[in-house]
């Protein structure tokens, strides 16, 4: 077995766009591009490159498994001179060659993701611990987990996979609802009315000092969106924080509800768990990687007639004193409209200059949308913003289908900037 040192080959690369911190141990999938007369060689690893010191003889242009050790600092790559296949790998491993396995190691050689034993053995518990659901979504999870280098603990797992699962905000919401209110469950009358504020009447309903103010004017909107991160607890730090608030938060009810002594029902615990699991699995999406700031979030508007959900990306930068620059953004609106159906929206902001790009169900979108592109310049002038251009699509058959694939894809590349929700 040969061992063969290794470093980063001089390339520009973003803060937010950075290598893996591989880790020893760790087996990784690389090739050999070329190599010069003393030894010194370029070898391939997912889209970086590393020059290496090659002191055997290896075959340029072939891939090769290599496992990561340290030395002093730097990194060094062990050729796993026996380990040709998945099979073997798995063996090399000392753990099953079963579908599940093999097909791990095959997605993260796609996604040229490192893998080590740790990895596949919680990855094959939790695919037969939810052998319900489909395998690509429990794959794209652990896809997230080990490319923003996040802890593989179940928490996070359940957090990361509850927002893949596919079943919206408001639903959840609903279910865990239904669950307390249909139980004699003392002690618990501040959850009730947090449920309760999501389904009511939103000009009527007030809890501690929670106003819900009118969606339909501007103005209100940020201040009901900044109210809705602290009463689900999204404003809070990811696990076991109080937040910045004196009232208790949804997620902070949920906690004291499922950590308490009192004996819980099924349908009560699996309900609470999964809005638990929703509200950390939204703030496991934020991406904060000094100067640039990503954060997908999906919430529930609680609107007069119904609740309805929203998936919010930001993209961007922070300023000097650390709070994000909205004239250099990207921010992406995916809704439900009760009249319009499925809208997207993609604002682009360029130092005050505002591009929009609106696709909806609706065949008259462009009809009704154009008249109030005035008014819109009118307010955003105030503002001191300028829009520049405004382009109405109508979201078809095949352009949701496109767009999911760009979402499976684009979303969870490390420094994507172009993304949609």
């Amino acid at each position: 077995m040969n061992i063969y040192s290794v470093h980063q080959s001089k390339q520009s690369v973003t803060q937010f766009d950075k290598p893996l911190d591989y880790k020893t141990g760790q087996i990784i999938r690389g090739k050999l591009q070329s190599i010069d007369m003393f030894g010194n060689a370029v070898v391939q690893l997912g889209k970086y490159k590393r020059i290496a010191k090659i002191e055997a003889s290896l075959d340029v242009a072939k891939q090769y498994w290599f496992q990561v050790q340290k030395q002093d600092g730097k990194l060094l790559l062990k050729v796993l001179e026996n380990v040709h296949s998945e099979e073997t790998l798995l063996k090399y491993f000392g753990l099953a060659t079963s579908k599940t396995n093999k097909e791990l190691i095959r997605q993260l050689q796609q996604w040229n993701l490192p893998l080590d034993k740790e990895v596949v053995t919680k990855v094959e518990k939790w695919v037969n611990n939810n052998n319900t659901v489909q395998t690509e979504k429990l794959f794209q999870a652990i896809r997230y987990i080990i490319q923003n280098e996040l802890p593989l603990t179940n928490d996070v797992f359940k957090g990361i996979f509850s927002v893949w699962n596919g079943e919206k905000f408001t639903q959840l919401l609903e279910r865990l609802s239904q669950q307390v209110n249909s139980e004699q469950m003392k002690n618990y009358e501040q959850l009730k009315l947090v449920l309760q504020s999501f389904f009511g009447n939103t000009e009527s309903v007030s809890l501690d000092g929670y106003q819900w103010a009118d969606w339909s004017n501007g103005k209100e909107v940020y201040k009901n969106f900044i109210q809705i991160l602290q009463m689900l607890g999204l404003n809070e730090k990811r696990i076991g924080d109080k937040g910045n608030t004196d009232i208790q938060s949804l997620k902070q009810l949920l906690q004291e509800l499922l950590n308490g002594q009192s004996e819980l029902s099924e349908g009560v615990k699996q309900a609470a768990e999964q809005v638990y699991y929703r509200i950390l699995g939204n703030q496991l999406l934020m991406n904060d990687q000094p100067p640039y700031f990503q954060w997908t979030v999906q919430l529930p508007l609680p609107m007069e007639n119904a609740p309805m959900d929203i998936t919010l990306q930001w993209f961007g930068k922070k300023n000097t004193n650390g709070k994000l620059d909205a004239d250099f953004c990207q921010i992406t609106f995916d809704l439900q409209m009760p009249t319009l159906g499925k809208t997207w929206v993609m604002m682009n902001v360029q130092n005050k200059i505002i591009s929009l790009h609106i696709q909806s169900d609706f065949h008259s979108l462009e009809h009704i949308g154009k008249p109030m592109i005035n008014v819109l310049k009118e307010k955003l002038e105030e503002n001191h913003y300028h829009l520049s251009t405004v382009k109405f699509d109508r979201l078809t058959k095949s352009t949701k289908q496109q767009n999911k694939r760009e979402d499976l894809v684009s979303f969870y590349q490390r420094g994507s900037m172009d993304v949609k929700i």
